[in-house]
């Protein structure tokens, strides 16, 4: 995937060290909460950068610090749709999977997948540029008044359209709609899924981002719980805990759990 930045996203993993401690999950604005997140890890790019990455490119960061090996995997809810069913079940996917499947999305609509910005959407025969949304976007649409569903997609449409000519029809909105979703399969991500109880196949939706947020979570419990149990047992102060490398604090907890 690009992820259309002038300079290169490096981060460190999440769930170590004390300002990932300080995080407050429990914020309701996502977007902070995302740039938060990415700020705590990333080595080469301020706030003001991450604000200006597109969604696709944040949750592709987050992916990166939630998964930081192409191998690591994580565990997709889901729960049949149909009223006669409504089985639970569960994909597994890793992250290396995740982005190739929404390349291969990207190349099975357009051909091939496009380095980033513009999104080229046809409009009754007539075709208009669109540029994809930032976390800016986001922080803004949320912050603004919007009198119902119809006029805040309106607004968000025309924040985005690089033609000022854009008709703002609902079949013109529709159709925006769509073809935002084909560009931006990480924002967008769906599945296939077969129940294994009925055999129904359905394309369901995934809030990648909402995954990813709730793993870091767990990773910040983990974080937490370690320095609970090392203070408790060995009398450190959490400052004494967390200047304790990763590595001897693994090594001090197995110690622990086999009763030495």
């Amino acid at each position: 995937m690009t992820r259309e930045t002038a300079g290169p996203m490096v981060f460190r993993p999440f769930g170590l060290t004390r300002d990932h401690m300080d995080i407050d999950f429990g914020q309701p604005c996502r977007p902070r909460l995302v740039t938060q997140l990415l700020h705590s890890c990333a080595q080469s790019l301020s706030e003001d950068d991450l604000w200006a990455l597109t969604v696709s490119a944040r949750i592709e960061a987050l992916l990166h610090i939630a998964l930081p090996h192409g191998n690591d995997r994580v565990d997709l809810p889901f729960q049949c749709p149909l009223d006669t069913c409504g089985e639970p079940m569960e994909v597994e996917l890793s992250r290396d999977e995740i982005l190739e499947r929404c390349l291969r999305r990207l190349s099975e609509g357009q051909g091939e997948a496009p380095p980033g910005p513009p999104i080229r959407v046809t409009v009754n025969g007539a075709g208009y540029f669109f540029r994809k949304p930032t976390g800016k976007d986001q922080l803004k649409w949320l912050e603004a008044s919007f009198t119902d569903e119809e006029t805040a997609r309106a607004a968000m449409i025309r924040t985005l359209c690089l033609d000022p000519d854009l008709p703002l029809t609902p079949a013109c909105i529709a159709a925006v709609d769509e073809g935002m979703r084909d560009a931006d399969p990480l924002v967008y991500f769906t599945l296939t899924v077969a129940c294994p109880a009925c055999e129904e196949e359905n394309v369901s939706p995934v809030d990648l981002e909402n995954l990813l947020i709730r793993r870091l979570q767990n990773a910040q419990k983990a974080l937490l719980d370690t320095v609970h149990r090392l203070a408790s047992r060995y009398h450190w102060s959490e400052a004494q805990v967390l200047d304790v490398p990763p590595h001897r604090r693994t090594y001090y907890l197995e110690r622990i759990d086999n009763g030495e």
